[in-house]
């Protein structure tokens, strides 16, 4: 198992395998479980391990595993157990107990981890992203375009009512004056 461990003071967050997992040993209610689980990790200094709650009683997760491969692990039950090296301790008292021999062990199998963001995944979400935009400006345009043509319509439609007005006008102008010219018994 590895994981992010944040510190209980929230100061800066770190990788470390999870070398146990277990809770603390009462005769706690099942619903009061979560709340005593815990972890042995390595501290910050990569030196020592060290106990970290899962969880606190404000809800903040403390451990945050992304990677649950426990196939060197010798589990106590579905959830809880220790790497196969680490069963001879109990997990409460591993931290003081631990021998030279095992914290060293513990030390290499921290280094044979070889963590990487996936930064292909964040390479394809800017590109998505850059695309989308891109999009997003074609069909604004396309829109103003649509826009601007429908209005230049509606433009030419009023311009041209107006000259059909001026026509009708006209022509109403020129029957009035045909009717006064032939009222009038002219030529």
């Amino acid at each position: 198992m590895y994981a992010w461990i944040i510190p209980k003071d929230m100061s800066k967050p770190y990788l470390s395998p999870i070398f146990a997992r277990a809770v603390h040993s009462e005769d706690w209610p099942e619903n009061e479980k979560g709340w005593h689980e815990f972890c042995i990790a390595l501290d910050y200094s990569k030196s020592n391990l060290i106990e970290v709650d899962t969880y606190s009683r404000a809800g903040v997760m403390h451990v945050v595993t992304i990677d649950s491969n426990t196939s060197d692990w010798t589990p106590k039950n579905a959830y809880f157990g220790s790497m196969d090296f680490l069963k001879k301790y109990n997990p409460e008292k591993i931290c003081e107990e631990i021998s030279s021999q095992d914290l060293e062990e513990c030390i290499k199998i921290d280094k044979k981890y070889g963590y990487q963001e996936i930064r292909k995944i964040k390479a394809q979400k800017e590109k998505i992203m850059a695309k989308k935009l891109e999009y997003e400006i074609k069909l604004r345009n396309l829109k103003e375009g649509i826009v601007n043509s429908y209005t230049q319509y509606l433009f030419n439609i009023k311009k041209m009512d107006v000259t059909k007005a001026r026509l009708e006008y006209s022509l109403e102008s020129v029957k009035l004056a045909m009717l006064r010219f032939n009222n009038g018994k002219g030529i």
